[in-house]
């Protein structure tokens, strides 16, 4: 992403650096999320280790600041970097990219554990569904403004010399929430297609802690618009998941097969389902199932919404909690009605595919019946076949 100010900061490979994410803007007609050009999607892979680099362009002006800070909220852990100007521009020109006034790259944190200073590299990590988990809507939007965001802010300043302090060291439990990452709620993987987290993964190489005590540098921003930070914003998710939210187009060429239309269908309880039982050449038999019955005197006890894909349709799961009324939805909620529509619309279109399914194999069998009856018999038309 690139500012008018000259500035460009994207995520890319730690191995290779000139590999980029793709990154995706925001569509237009979006109801989620916000239309800041600062913002946008990143397609990115499980496992792959990444690199923030921010790059400043000659059109960068350090308004004769001496530093820079740099702060990084990685899915809500808050990451400092501070540098001076100078080093900066060293940086930049041990790049050898023309016009590049200042270069940086954050890949991972330093840590203490016991008495050894270790390094950790940032990863995505795949999110698991816990079905077991159940979260309400407040829970849920905290947790929806952690996972799957990276927010870069950069800021002019200066530097002066803090108070001692002296090292704090990382506890094992600590240290496993971050390299494994938890499982979490249906509702943040399946409602609001979040795919993945950040993980730590420790580097070999360590090296033992030979001071308890530092000084910190402290950074003072710089007074009046020179002194603002400017924010990036990244959702990192994967191709699947960014095609769910209508942010890349999906795949023209792939078609739903008919094992995904059955499936899909075989959730819908008003809809007949064809159980095709193959049997040797000229001896196919199909066989329909009587439509099910669904009790609909069902009592609505909760407010949290448990989807039901076949029918599109939203019910609500039983549980001693009374219905709250006039509750202010959220873009989730929105979200995720939005995605029960469209997922309707695939169901209808599923019955159509699958009806003309039926007729054909009922067809089928018509004739060979009357083959074996009598050549005679007048053929079978389409209009004459109809499943009830």
């Amino acid at each position: 992403m690139v500012n008018a100010q000259g500035l460009e900061v994207y995520l890319a490979r730690k191995r290779d650096l000139d590999h980029r994410y793709p990154e995706h803007a925001i569509p237009t007609t979006s109801r989620q999320y916000t239309s800041d050009p600062k913002d946008g999607f990143a397609e990115v892979l499980t496992d792959d280790h990444f690199a923030v680099v921010v790059e400043f362009g000659s059109g960068f002006d350090f308004e004769d600041c001496p530093a820079v800070q740099f702060t990084y909220h990685i899915d809500g852990d808050c990451l400092t970097s501070l540098y001076t100007v100078a080093q900066l521009e060293h940086k930049a020109q041990k790049m050898a990219i023309p016009l590049l006034r200042g270069y940086s790259v954050r890949d991972g944190v330093r840590k203490i554990v016991g008495n050894e200073w270790v390094e950790y590299d940032f990863a995505f990590s795949e999110l698991v569904m816990d079905e077991d988990i159940d979260l309400c809507h407040e829970q849920i939007d905290m947790q929806l403004e952690t996972f799957g965001k990276i927010v870069v802010e950069i800021q002019r300043g200066s530097i002066k010399m803090g108070n001692a302090k002296k090292w704090g060291s990382f506890g094992e439990e600590e240290i496993q929430a971050k390299c494994n990452v938890a499982p979490v709620a249906t509702e943040i993987v399946k409602n609001n297609n979040v795919s993945h987290a950040i993980k730590h993964v420790a580097r070999k190489d360590k090296e033992p802690v030979l001071d308890e005590w530092y000084t910190p540098q402290v950074f003072v921003p710089s007074k009046g618009a020179e002194g603002k930070a400017v924010k990036f914003t990244f959702m990192y998710r994967s191709r699947d998941a960014l095609q769910r939210l209508h942010v890349i187009p999906r795949d023209p060429s792939v078609e739903p097969t008919m094992p995904a239309i059955e499936e899909a269908v075989a959730n819908d309880p008003e809809m007949p389902i064809a159980n095709i039982t193959v049997n040797p050449p000229g001896d196919e038999e199909v066989q329909i199932i009587e439509p099910r019955i669904v009790d609909d005197d069902i009592e609505i006890t909760q407010t949290r919404p448990c989807e039901n894909p076949g029918s599109g349709q939203w019910k609500y799961a039983a549980s001693a909690v009374k219905v709250e009324r006039g509750v202010k939805r959220t873009h989730a909620q929105i979200e995720a009605d939005r995605e029960a529509l469209e997922l309707e619309e695939q169901v209808e279109e599923a019955k159509a595919t699958l009806k003309k399914f039926q007729l054909k194999q009922r067809k089928a069998q018509l004739e060979r019946e009357m083959e074996n009856g009598s050549g005679s018999a007048p053929a079978v038309k389409d209009e004459d076949l109809k499943i009830e």
